[in-house]
């Protein structure tokens, strides 16, 4: 049981984030606590349908307030390549053009989350990011058959700017909402918009899980309660 739990404890901070540890109160975290890794998957409300596209980023945290800084890299994926197939399909159909386009996307973007106020319990800011990457675009028949022979590429800047919001459940996990709009600075008529609001849900785990589970299996203590304001369970 006790490997068990650490194993829990080791994928869920690799894959999902590792934010910061929170007490009783709200310190800066120090050493390795101040880089966070994170998982993306960001929803997008386009015009003709919705998109989904993956990602994932590497930040630097500083401070009591835990503003950060990211890099990361975002695609379009199967699903997301389908999905604006489709979009374009639709189009065509309507407008009763010959063909519509095939796209594939991605981007690096670095990112700066200001946040506002940084609490035991809750946690605001804006975060704000800025990329440059690509588009390849094939040109089809609606029955399938390739238009023209060799791709058309496009440079993508895309821009984004939203709000962010945590809630601390407890001293293991939290849950956070990423809203916002995303706006490409170089569009085309080579590609379907995919300028649009977004969001993603964040399934946080916190450091101190790891703390826990760590004294748990080396050291043989008991777990203490993850929930806030149980101090006699928390000794």
């Amino acid at each position: 049981m006790r490997l068990f739990w650490l194993y829990g404890l080791l994928q869920c901070l690799i894959f999902i984030g590792c934010p910061e540890s929170y007490a009783q109160s709200v310190t800066a975290p120090t050493g390795l606590l101040r880089w966070k890794l994170h998982i993306d998957n960001r929803t997008s409300f386009i015009p003709g349908g919705n998109f989904g596209m993956w990602g994932g980023s590497l930040g630097y945290t500083w401070g009591t307030l835990e503003r950060e800084v990211t890099l990361g890299y975002y695609w379009a994926g199967s699903r997301g390549k389908r999905q604006l197939s489709a979009i374009s399909k639709a189009e065509a159909k309507q407008t009763d053009a010959a063909g519509y386009s095939k796209t594939d996307l991605y981007f690096v973007s670095t990112g700066y989350w200001h946040i506002l106020f940084n609490e035991p319990r809750w946690k605001a800011g804006i975060p704000i990011e800025l990329g440059i990457g690509q588009s390849t675009t094939t040109l089809v028949l609606l029955s399938g058959e390739p238009l023209s022979e060799k791709p058309v590429e496009h440079t993508l800047v895309p821009l984004q700017i939203g709000g962010y919001g945590e809630w601390k459940a407890t001293r293991w996990v939290g849950l956070g909402l990423q809203s916002g709009y995303r706006h490409n600075l170089r569009p085309s008529q080579s590609i379907p918009s995919f300028n649009g609001v977004f969001f993603r849900v964040r399934v946080l785990v916190y450091p101190q899980a790891l703390r826990d589970g760590l004294a748990f299996v080396f050291k043989e203590k008991p777990l203490p309660s993850p929930f806030w304001g149980d101090k006699k369970k928390n000794k």
